[in-house]
């Protein structure tokens, strides 16, 4: 179990690490190409086409990813390797379906060929994307953590580096060779993967397969392991929904055109930047502790091993306190965030509003990315089966109430019809917790969304000094200024950082001993 607890905590690092240094050159590049490109480029790069090769391998993956990772207890790896296969097959009609609705069924800008190229490409990326799908498990379950960060990095930065390159020197063509880019980072990445497979069998490593042929699809023996089928078809069922209530404000502007191209991409970089603690931190750590939950608690079972408590607590902890932290300070530099980013084009206008917004946002994902984390691992196929009603029903009002916010406040209306969203979701995942820890164990794992009084008092006495600052200290003409407003935020972060950490000596003692290796 410890050893488990360390690798999770090792993958939700080294990931993090890994996306943080792809954050910076991503920033780097969307501050230049928002100076180099039009924002009508900005809107079908960064909204509607990463939103279909997003949306083609959610539908086609995240069902199958959930429900194999982990190792088969009965040994049934054939069984696992055919129903991870299956990914692809559903792709296929996935990448064609959504490929022609991307095409005929939406506005279609003034690059027109250059649009139905890169959506081509596009499909093609994501159709290669599943194809590895079957090596990516297993090097999940094998714990290949170091080799999955170095393949990310080299992957974003090749992707990066060729769509800079491209904008530099032939910006008219800048959609057609940001999917020729993604193409190519892509096959990249399958080849590593590939050779990385080829390598284990070389050496004879502890993996249950002896040859390539092991992890390739039998189109003779069609076994599919029961138990993972079922479990499959209840997180496809689900993964339709989420998906609608994750990415929902971006389907709502690609089909009912509620903002213009040009809106979409300025709105999706304030998102990016509002949800930067999100990507870089959130998404790794509920990965790892998907990992961690799925292969250390027994689904529908109530003893859960004391250990499994107290991560969980532990984590709600740290994770809470992050988005607070994140709220406290970002909501007053928000908008000399944005000026020195991206200049007039972002600071002024709607941009500081929609990112004080996502300060509050990123404080409901924090809370919610590893209470459901925790759900989705303890929930049978029947509990699954059942939250996939409710989340239709929360869909259904995440739709609804996003149109009537977004006519009412504009864009910041789907950051608050977001939170809602999440809102929902969060007191769902509470249920499940309270009902297997609740009762049972002296740790009530949902007690790690209290904070100690002082650390809650000192962030609310944080919030308000960097207020106070920020409307009669800061003046975006006066470069002064920005230094004096800089410079009490640094020594207000230290204060309360210093005061959160000696009111948690066990969320300290925990970073120490699992992250550091250090004891008291």
């Amino acid at each position: 179990m410890s050893e488990l607890i360390q690798s999770s905590i090792f993958a939700a690092i080294s990931n993090s690490v890994v996306a943080i240094l792809f954050k910076i050159v991503t920033f780097a590049l969307n501050a230049f190409i928002i100076r180099r490109v039009s924002g009508d480029v900005l809107g079908i790069v960064n909204v509607r086409l990463l939103l279909l090769v997003d949306t083609i391998i959610f539908i086609s993956r995240e069902a199958f990813r959930k429900a194999c990772l982990k190792k088969p207890e009965n040994g049934d790896w054939r069984g696992t390797i055919n129903i991870l296969w299956c990914s692809l097959l559903l792709g296929f009609p996935a990448s064609g379906l959504l490929g022609y609705l991307w095409m005929y069924s939406v506005e279609l800008p003034s690059q027109e060929d250059q649009y139905r190229k890169a959506v081509i490409l596009m499909c093609v990326s994501a159709l290669i994307e599943l194809s590895m799908e079957t090596f990516f498990v297993i090097g999940q379950i094998f714990q290949w953590v170091i080799f999955r960060a170095v393949v990310d990095m080299f992957t974003l930065l090749l992707r990066s580096g060729l769509f800079t390159l491209a904008v530099i020197y032939d910006p008219e063509n800048a959609i057609s060779w940001f999917a020729s880019a993604y193409l190519t980072s892509v096959i990249f990445q399958w080849i590593v993967y590939l050779c990385k497979m080829v390598f284990e069998f070389e050496r004879k490593s502890i993996l249950p397969f002896k040859t390539l042929t092991d992890v390739m699809p039998d189109f003779q023996d069609r076994h599919l392991d029961p138990e993972r089928s079922s479990l499959t078809w209840s997180f496809f069922k689900q993964g339709f929904l989420k998906q609608v209530l994750t990415e929902g404000e971006k389907y709502i502007f690609t089909w009912f055109n509620l903002m213009s191209l040009t809106d979409q991409g300025i709105y999706d970089v304030v998102a990016n930047l509002g949800s930067l603690a999100a990507r870089l931190v959130f998404s790794k750590v509920e990965e790892a502790a998907y990992l961690f939950f799925n292969q250390s608690v027994n689904r529908g079972s109530d003893k859960v091993d004391p250990k499994v408590t107290k991560w969980l607590f532990r984590t709600l902890r740290i994770m809470t306190l992050f988005g607070l932290v994140v709220l406290t300070f970002g909501y007053s530099y928000s908008h000399l965030l944005l000026h020195l980013y991206g200049g007039q084009n972002l600071s002024s206008g709607i941009g500081p509003s929609l990112l004080r917004g996502h300060c509050f946002f990123v404080l409901f994902m924090a809370v919610n990315g590893v209470s459901e984390c925790y759900s989705f691992a303890i929930m049978t196929s029947d509990q699954v089966d059942k939250y996939n009603y409710k989340m239709t029903l929360m869909a259904i009002f995440f739709l609804s109430i996003s149109w009537i916010l977004a006519k009412l406040f504009g864009p910041i209306g789907f950051i608050i019809a977001n939170c809602c969203n999440f809102a929902m979701r969060i007191l769902h995942s509470c249920y499940v917790i309270q009902e297997h820890h609740g009762h049972h164990l002296e740790i009530n794992p949902l007690r790690g969304f209290l904070l100690p009084l002082p650390s809650f008092l000192i962030l609310v006495v944080s919030a308000i000094l960097c207020q106070v600052s920020e409307v009669f200290l800061y003046n975006p003409a006066d470069w002064v200024t920005w230094i004096g407003h800089l410079g009490l935020g640094g020594i207000v972060f230290i204060v309360s950082l210093l005061v959160i950490i000696c009111n948690e000596p066990e969320v300290l003692t925990f970073i120490r001993k699992k992250v550091f290796g250090k004891t008291e």
